[in-house]
């Protein structure tokens, strides 16, 4: 059996690594500050969950 790629998926292969060239190619400093708000947000719905979840565990409204 022949180890060649079918015209599609090289097609396919050319196009996403023409798409990856194109995109910009540094990480900012705005773009971390972004990540790390983010990081700040999800890490406040965490505790948040976990505040609820203990307090409804001792209110017994959870079995």
């Amino acid at each position: 059996m022949p180890d060649t790629a079918s015209p599609w998926l090289t097609t396919a292969a050319r196009r996403i690594r023409e798409a990856r060239a194109a995109l910009p190619q540094t990480f900012t400093a705005s773009d971390a500050r972004r990540n790390d708000e983010l990081d700040v947000w999800i890490g406040r719905l965490c505790a948040g969950a976990l505040i609820a979840f203990v307090a409804l565990s001792l209110a017994g409204v959870l079995r």
